[in-house]
Protein backbone atom coordinates (compact mmCIF):
# COMPACT_ATOMS: atom_id res chain seq x y z
CA UNK A 1 0.00 0.00 0.00
CA UNK A 2 1.59 3.42 -1.36
CA UNK A 3 2.15 6.17 1.16
CA UNK A 4 -0.55 8.69 1.69
CA UNK A 5 0.11 11.68 -0.29
CA UNK A 6 -0.02 14.99 2.13
CA UNK A 7 -2.80 17.25 0.07
CA UNK A 8 -2.05 20.38 2.50
CA UNK A 9 2.30 20.02 1.53
CA UNK A 10 3.26 22.73 -0.12
CA UNK A 11 4.50 22.35 -3.82
CA UNK A 12 7.94 22.75 -4.71
CA UNK A 13 7.11 26.11 -6.73
CA UNK A 14 5.77 27.69 -3.36
CA UNK A 15 8.67 26.56 -1.33
CA UNK A 16 10.93 27.93 -4.25
CA UNK A 17 8.75 31.34 -3.89
CA UNK A 18 9.18 31.19 -0.53
CA UNK A 19 12.42 31.51 -0.15
CA UNK A 20 12.79 34.04 -2.94
CA UNK A 21 10.92 36.24 -1.33
CA UNK A 22 12.72 35.99 2.06
CA UNK A 23 16.02 36.19 0.05
CA UNK A 24 14.61 39.36 -1.51
CA UNK A 25 13.14 40.76 1.89
CA UNK A 26 16.83 39.63 3.62
CA UNK A 27 18.86 41.91 0.70
CA UNK A 28 15.91 44.74 1.29
CA UNK A 29 16.59 44.88 4.72
CA UNK A 30 20.29 45.03 4.30
CA UNK A 31 20.15 47.57 1.71
CA UNK A 32 18.03 49.88 3.88
CA UNK A 33 20.24 49.50 6.96
CA UNK A 34 23.00 50.61 4.60
CA UNK A 35 21.39 53.70 3.34
CA UNK A 36 19.86 54.44 6.94
CA UNK A 37 16.01 54.13 6.22
CA UNK A 38 13.35 52.51 7.78
CA UNK A 39 10.61 50.33 6.31
CA UNK A 40 8.53 52.16 4.46
CA UNK A 41 5.23 50.89 5.59
CA UNK A 42 6.33 51.28 9.30
CA UNK A 43 7.24 55.00 8.10
CA UNK A 44 3.93 55.68 6.69
CA UNK A 45 2.35 54.16 10.02
CA UNK A 46 4.06 56.53 12.32
CA UNK A 47 3.23 59.40 10.37
CA UNK A 48 -0.09 59.07 10.21
CA UNK A 49 -0.06 58.40 14.16
CA UNK A 50 1.53 61.92 14.56
CA UNK A 51 -0.81 63.24 12.40
CA UNK A 52 -4.17 61.94 14.79
CA UNK A 53 -2.79 63.44 17.49
CA UNK A 54 -3.24 66.75 16.43
CA UNK A 55 -6.30 68.33 18.34
CA UNK A 56 -7.12 71.48 16.72
CA UNK A 57 -6.85 73.35 13.32
CA UNK A 58 -4.36 75.68 12.62
CA UNK A 59 -4.74 78.24 9.80
CA UNK A 60 -1.68 80.55 8.79
CA UNK A 61 -1.05 82.77 5.40
CA UNK A 62 2.15 82.10 3.36
CA UNK A 63 4.20 85.28 2.33
CA UNK A 64 4.42 83.59 -1.28
CA UNK A 65 3.14 80.65 -3.40
CA UNK A 66 4.20 77.11 -2.00
CA UNK A 67 7.58 75.61 -2.94
CA UNK A 68 7.58 73.73 -6.26
CA UNK A 69 6.11 70.26 -6.17
CA UNK A 70 4.59 67.88 -8.96
CA UNK A 71 2.06 65.12 -8.94
CA UNK A 72 -0.34 67.14 -6.25
CA UNK A 73 -3.65 68.00 -7.31
CA UNK A 74 -5.43 71.44 -7.07
CA UNK A 75 -9.22 71.27 -7.21
CA UNK A 76 -11.42 73.83 -6.96
CA UNK A 77 -13.42 75.04 -3.62
CA UNK A 78 -16.87 73.82 -4.01
CA UNK A 79 -18.52 76.97 -2.14
CA UNK A 80 -15.79 79.67 -2.72
CA UNK A 81 -13.60 81.15 -5.23
CA UNK A 82 -10.82 79.26 -4.03
CA UNK A 83 -8.58 76.74 -5.39
CA UNK A 84 -7.23 73.55 -3.10
CA UNK A 85 -3.62 72.31 -3.27
CA UNK A 86 -2.95 68.68 -1.31
CA UNK A 87 0.11 66.95 -1.68
CA UNK A 88 3.11 66.12 -4.17
CA UNK A 89 6.24 65.50 -4.27
CA UNK A 90 10.00 67.29 -5.26
CA UNK A 91 13.34 65.54 -6.39
CA UNK A 92 16.30 67.63 -6.12
CA UNK A 93 18.42 65.55 -7.87
CA UNK A 94 19.33 63.49 -4.86
CA UNK A 95 16.98 63.42 -2.49
CA UNK A 96 12.69 62.90 -2.64
CA UNK A 97 10.44 64.85 -0.71
CA UNK A 98 6.72 64.07 -0.47
CA UNK A 99 4.45 66.07 1.37
CA UNK A 100 0.98 66.36 3.09
CA UNK A 101 0.18 69.57 2.83
CA UNK A 102 -2.94 71.26 2.45
CA UNK A 103 -3.25 74.57 0.97
CA UNK A 104 -5.94 77.01 -0.36
CA UNK A 105 -5.59 79.86 -2.51
CA UNK A 106 -7.46 83.04 -3.05
CA UNK A 107 -6.87 84.38 -6.75
CA UNK A 108 -8.97 87.76 -5.74
CA UNK A 109 -6.29 88.63 -3.43
CA UNK A 110 -3.21 86.21 -4.37
CA UNK A 111 -3.17 84.92 -1.27
CA UNK A 112 -1.52 81.22 0.16
CA UNK A 113 -2.99 80.01 3.10
CA UNK A 114 -2.01 76.71 4.97
CA UNK A 115 -4.06 74.39 6.69
CA UNK A 116 -3.14 72.08 9.56
CA UNK A 117 -6.17 69.86 10.37
CA UNK A 118 -6.51 66.57 12.70
CA UNK A 119 -6.12 63.16 11.33
CA UNK A 120 -4.36 64.69 8.32
CA UNK A 121 -3.91 61.71 5.76
CA UNK A 122 0.02 60.85 5.26
CA UNK A 123 2.47 62.62 2.74
CA UNK A 124 1.77 61.08 -1.02
CA UNK A 125 1.90 62.21 -4.76
CA UNK A 126 0.29 61.03 -7.71
CA UNK A 127 -3.07 60.67 -5.70
CA UNK A 128 -6.61 62.02 -6.88
CA UNK A 129 -8.58 64.09 -5.62
CA UNK A 130 -12.68 65.59 -5.98
CA UNK A 131 -14.61 68.09 -4.26
CA UNK A 132 -18.40 68.36 -3.40
CA UNK A 133 -20.78 71.14 -1.86
CA UNK A 134 -22.34 68.55 0.48
CA UNK A 135 -22.43 68.71 4.22
CA UNK A 136 -21.03 72.94 3.32
CA UNK A 137 -18.02 71.25 1.28
CA UNK A 138 -16.39 68.21 1.36
CA UNK A 139 -12.84 67.61 -0.60
CA UNK A 140 -12.55 63.80 -0.87
CA UNK A 141 -8.86 62.03 -1.82
CA UNK A 142 -8.23 58.34 -2.97
CA UNK A 143 -4.82 56.62 -3.24
CA UNK A 144 -1.38 58.15 -4.47
CA UNK A 145 1.98 56.88 -3.63
CA UNK A 146 5.01 57.71 -0.98
CA UNK A 147 8.84 57.25 -1.72
CA UNK A 148 11.38 57.05 0.96
CA UNK A 149 14.02 59.63 0.10
CA UNK A 150 16.63 57.90 -1.91
CA UNK A 151 13.54 56.20 -3.79
CA UNK A 152 15.15 53.00 -2.77
CA UNK A 153 11.62 51.99 -1.67
CA UNK A 154 7.68 53.20 -2.59
CA UNK A 155 4.59 52.76 -1.06
CA UNK A 156 1.36 52.53 -2.45
CA UNK A 157 -2.27 53.60 -0.86
CA UNK A 158 -5.50 52.66 -0.90
CA UNK A 159 -7.05 54.61 1.55
CA UNK A 160 -10.07 57.08 1.06
CA UNK A 161 -10.00 60.18 3.28
CA UNK A 162 -12.68 63.13 3.32
CA UNK A 163 -11.69 66.69 4.76
CA UNK A 164 -15.02 68.49 6.21
CA UNK A 165 -14.08 72.19 4.56
CA UNK A 166 -16.97 73.37 7.15
CA UNK A 167 -14.88 71.70 10.18
CA UNK A 168 -11.80 71.90 9.26
CA UNK A 169 -11.30 68.07 10.00
CA UNK A 170 -9.75 64.78 8.38
CA UNK A 171 -11.78 61.13 8.46
CA UNK A 172 -10.20 58.09 7.48
CA UNK A 173 -12.91 56.49 5.66
CA UNK A 174 -13.12 52.98 6.23
CA UNK A 175 -14.89 50.92 3.39
CA UNK A 176 -14.61 47.49 2.50
CA UNK A 177 -14.44 45.99 -1.16
CA UNK A 178 -12.42 49.16 -2.70
CA UNK A 179 -9.74 48.95 -5.37
CA UNK A 180 -6.67 47.75 -4.66
CA UNK A 181 -3.24 50.02 -4.20
CA UNK A 182 -2.28 52.40 -6.57
CA UNK A 183 -1.30 55.91 -7.80
CA UNK A 184 -1.66 56.97 -10.99
CA UNK A 185 -5.55 56.70 -11.32
CA UNK A 186 -8.00 59.03 -12.47
CA UNK A 187 -11.39 59.82 -9.82
CA UNK A 188 -14.06 61.86 -10.92
CA UNK A 189 -17.30 62.70 -9.36
CA UNK A 190 -20.48 61.29 -11.41
CA UNK A 191 -24.06 62.26 -9.31
CA UNK A 192 -23.35 61.45 -5.52
CA UNK A 193 -20.55 59.02 -6.13
CA UNK A 194 -17.05 58.70 -6.95
CA UNK A 195 -16.00 57.21 -9.81
CA UNK A 196 -12.22 55.66 -9.64
CA UNK A 197 -10.51 53.93 -13.07
CA UNK A 198 -7.24 52.59 -13.78
CA UNK A 199 -3.71 53.73 -12.23
CA UNK A 200 -0.85 51.39 -11.42
CA UNK A 201 1.31 50.02 -8.74
CA UNK A 202 5.45 49.20 -8.56
CA UNK A 203 7.20 47.16 -5.61
CA UNK A 204 10.48 47.44 -7.48
CA UNK A 205 10.22 43.96 -8.93
CA UNK A 206 6.94 44.37 -11.06
CA UNK A 207 4.86 47.04 -12.44
CA UNK A 208 1.03 46.41 -13.33
CA UNK A 209 -1.32 48.70 -14.79
CA UNK A 210 -4.93 48.45 -14.45
CA UNK A 211 -7.99 48.65 -16.43
CA UNK A 212 -10.51 48.04 -13.49
CA UNK A 213 -13.23 50.71 -12.08
CA UNK A 214 -14.78 51.27 -9.08
CA UNK A 215 -17.75 53.24 -8.12
CA UNK A 216 -18.14 54.96 -4.17
CA UNK A 217 -21.57 56.17 -3.48
CA UNK A 218 -21.50 59.09 -0.86
CA UNK A 219 -24.63 58.30 0.56
CA UNK A 220 -24.65 55.06 1.67
CA UNK A 221 -20.51 55.32 2.04
CA UNK A 222 -20.10 51.50 -0.16
CA UNK A 223 -17.72 50.30 -2.72
CA UNK A 224 -19.12 48.98 -5.96
CA UNK A 225 -17.14 47.35 -8.58
CA UNK A 226 -18.55 48.12 -11.81
CA UNK A 227 -18.53 45.85 -14.66
CA UNK A 228 -19.83 47.67 -17.50
CA UNK A 229 -20.44 45.61 -21.32
CA UNK A 230 -18.51 46.44 -23.75
CA UNK A 231 -14.74 47.12 -25.00
CA UNK A 232 -13.54 49.12 -22.03
CA UNK A 233 -10.02 51.04 -22.30
CA UNK A 234 -7.19 49.18 -21.79
CA UNK A 235 -4.90 49.24 -18.68
CA UNK A 236 -3.67 52.05 -18.37
CA UNK A 237 -2.14 55.48 -15.92
CA UNK A 238 -2.21 59.15 -16.52
CA UNK A 239 -5.14 59.63 -18.51
CA UNK A 240 -8.04 62.09 -18.72
CA UNK A 241 -11.14 61.25 -17.35
CA UNK A 242 -13.84 63.98 -17.11
CA UNK A 243 -17.76 63.28 -15.99
CA UNK A 244 -19.92 63.44 -19.27
CA UNK A 245 -24.00 64.23 -17.51
CA UNK A 246 -24.64 62.78 -14.19
CA UNK A 247 -24.26 59.13 -14.98
CA UNK A 248 -21.04 58.56 -17.34
CA UNK A 249 -17.05 59.75 -18.23
CA UNK A 250 -14.97 60.05 -20.40
CA UNK A 251 -11.33 58.79 -20.98
CA UNK A 252 -9.00 59.70 -23.12
CA UNK A 253 -5.16 58.65 -23.57
CA UNK A 254 -2.56 57.54 -20.73
CA UNK A 255 0.26 56.04 -20.70
CA UNK A 256 1.08 52.33 -19.73
CA UNK A 257 4.14 49.61 -20.34
CA UNK A 258 3.70 46.51 -22.01
CA UNK A 259 5.99 43.38 -21.83
CA UNK A 260 7.45 42.09 -24.87
CA UNK A 261 9.82 38.91 -24.71
CA UNK A 262 11.98 39.77 -21.96
CA UNK A 263 11.91 42.93 -22.59
CA UNK A 264 9.04 46.30 -22.04
CA UNK A 265 8.47 49.10 -23.70
CA UNK A 266 6.14 52.15 -23.05
CA UNK A 267 2.73 53.11 -25.06
CA UNK A 268 1.07 56.29 -25.13
CA UNK A 269 -2.60 56.23 -25.83
CA UNK A 270 -5.04 58.22 -28.19
CA UNK A 271 -7.84 56.46 -27.46
CA UNK A 272 -11.53 57.95 -26.33
CA UNK A 273 -13.95 56.65 -24.40
CA UNK A 274 -17.08 56.63 -22.73
CA UNK A 275 -17.24 54.18 -19.27
CA UNK A 276 -20.59 53.77 -17.24
CA UNK A 277 -22.44 50.94 -14.77
CA UNK A 278 -24.23 49.98 -17.81
CA UNK A 279 -21.87 49.65 -20.46
CA UNK A 280 -18.45 51.20 -21.95
CA UNK A 281 -17.59 52.79 -25.20
CA UNK A 282 -14.83 53.27 -26.78
CA UNK A 283 -13.14 54.69 -30.36
CA UNK A 284 -10.77 57.28 -31.91
CA UNK A 285 -12.15 60.12 -33.16
CA UNK A 286 -10.64 63.28 -35.50
CA UNK A 287 -9.16 66.05 -34.30
CA UNK A 288 -8.16 64.24 -31.27
CA UNK A 289 -4.72 65.60 -29.56
CA UNK A 290 -2.08 63.10 -30.62
CA UNK A 291 -0.93 60.25 -28.18
CA UNK A 292 0.35 61.90 -24.85
CA UNK A 293 0.19 60.98 -21.10
CA UNK A 294 0.00 63.45 -17.98
CA UNK A 295 -2.45 65.84 -19.73
CA UNK A 296 -3.97 68.58 -17.56
CA UNK A 297 -7.74 68.83 -17.71
CA UNK A 298 -10.78 71.42 -16.92
CA UNK A 299 -14.10 70.78 -17.21
CA UNK A 300 -17.24 73.20 -17.83
CA UNK A 301 -20.32 71.37 -17.05
CA UNK A 302 -22.52 73.86 -18.13
CA UNK A 303 -21.65 73.48 -21.52
CA UNK A 304 -20.71 70.39 -21.68
CA UNK A 305 -16.84 70.93 -22.61
CA UNK A 306 -13.67 69.90 -21.16
CA UNK A 307 -10.69 71.61 -22.08
CA UNK A 308 -7.86 69.37 -22.18
CA UNK A 309 -3.74 71.04 -22.37
CA UNK A 310 -0.19 70.17 -22.62
CA UNK A 311 0.94 66.24 -21.93
CA UNK A 312 4.09 64.55 -22.71
CA UNK A 313 5.08 61.86 -25.05
CA UNK A 314 8.09 59.52 -25.21
CA UNK A 315 10.04 59.74 -28.24
CA UNK A 316 13.10 57.54 -27.59
CA UNK A 317 13.35 55.24 -24.74
CA UNK A 318 16.92 53.08 -23.97
CA UNK A 319 17.79 50.71 -21.11
CA UNK A 320 19.34 54.03 -19.43
CA UNK A 321 17.49 56.88 -20.89
CA UNK A 322 13.76 58.02 -21.12
CA UNK A 323 13.50 61.11 -23.78
CA UNK A 324 9.77 62.54 -24.02
CA UNK A 325 8.45 65.51 -25.76
CA UNK A 326 6.06 68.34 -24.09
CA UNK A 327 3.33 69.86 -25.51
CA UNK A 328 1.50 72.99 -25.42
CA UNK A 329 -1.30 72.45 -27.21
CA UNK A 330 -4.81 73.29 -25.81
CA UNK A 331 -8.31 71.11 -27.38
CA UNK A 332 -11.90 71.22 -26.38
CA UNK A 333 -13.66 68.24 -25.90
CA UNK A 334 -17.63 68.80 -26.63
CA UNK A 335 -19.09 66.05 -24.33
CA UNK A 336 -22.67 65.83 -26.04
CA UNK A 337 -21.30 65.66 -29.68
CA UNK A 338 -17.75 63.32 -28.94
CA UNK A 339 -16.16 66.64 -31.29
CA UNK A 340 -12.56 67.80 -30.64
CA UNK A 341 -11.77 71.06 -31.87
CA UNK A 342 -8.47 72.44 -31.32
CA UNK A 343 -8.32 75.95 -29.23
CA UNK A 344 -6.21 79.21 -30.43
CA UNK A 345 -5.66 82.18 -27.74
CA UNK A 346 -5.53 85.13 -29.64
CA UNK A 347 -4.46 88.37 -27.67
CA UNK A 348 -7.22 91.67 -27.94
CA UNK A 349 -6.94 93.31 -30.94
CA UNK A 350 -5.82 97.19 -30.72
CA UNK A 351 -8.16 99.70 -32.11
CA UNK A 352 -7.68 100.33 -35.91
CA UNK A 353 -5.58 103.36 -37.15
CA UNK A 354 -7.84 105.98 -39.28
CA UNK A 355 -6.03 106.89 -42.50
CA UNK A 356 -6.88 107.83 -45.38
CA UNK A 357 -8.30 105.06 -47.62
CA UNK A 358 -11.29 104.72 -49.81
CA UNK A 359 -12.86 101.87 -47.65
CA UNK A 360 -12.14 101.70 -43.32
CA UNK A 361 -9.69 98.70 -42.70
CA UNK A 362 -12.28 96.18 -40.35
CA UNK A 363 -11.88 95.55 -36.78
CA UNK A 364 -10.99 91.99 -35.71
CA UNK A 365 -13.69 90.07 -34.16
CA UNK A 366 -13.90 90.71 -30.62
CA UNK A 367 -13.60 87.32 -29.29
CA UNK A 368 -10.45 86.20 -27.66
CA UNK A 369 -10.81 82.13 -27.56
CA UNK A 370 -11.90 80.67 -30.93
CA UNK A 371 -12.00 76.74 -31.66
CA UNK A 372 -10.93 75.70 -35.10
CA UNK A 373 -10.43 72.83 -36.55
CA UNK A 374 -13.96 71.02 -36.08
CA UNK A 375 -14.04 67.50 -36.90
CA UNK A 376 -16.42 65.05 -35.78
CA UNK A 377 -15.11 61.71 -34.72
CA UNK A 378 -15.05 58.44 -37.12
CA UNK A 379 -18.21 56.05 -37.53
CA UNK A 380 -16.35 53.52 -35.06
CA UNK A 381 -16.50 56.55 -32.49
CA UNK A 382 -17.57 56.10 -28.95
CA UNK A 383 -21.10 56.89 -27.63
CA UNK A 384 -21.26 58.30 -24.10
CA UNK A 385 -23.00 55.66 -21.95
CA UNK A 386 -26.39 57.56 -20.39
CA UNK A 387 -27.52 54.12 -17.85
CA UNK A 388 -25.80 54.38 -15.11
CA UNK A 389 -27.49 53.24 -12.02
CA UNK A 390 -26.51 53.34 -8.43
Amino acid sequence: MGKKKNKNKPSGAVKTAAKTEKKLANKLKKELADLGEEDIAKVVAQIESEEAKRLAAKEKNLPGPPSPRAYATLTPHPTNNELILFGGEFHDGQKTQVYNELLFYNPSNNVWRRMKAPGAPPPRSAHQAVTTPANKGELWIFGGEFTSLSESQFYHYKDLWCFSLAENKWEKVTAAGGPSARSGHRMALVGRRLLVFGGYTDDGRECRYFDDAHCFCLDTRLWTRLAPAGKGPSPRSACVMVPAGSDSVVIYGGFSRVREGRSERGVTHADLGGLAVARAGRGGGAGAPPPRAQLAAALNAHQARAYVFGGVTDVEETEEELRGEMSDDLHLLDLESGKWHRVTLRTPTAPAVTRPAPEPARAAPAETVTAAESRAPEKKGYEIARNMSS
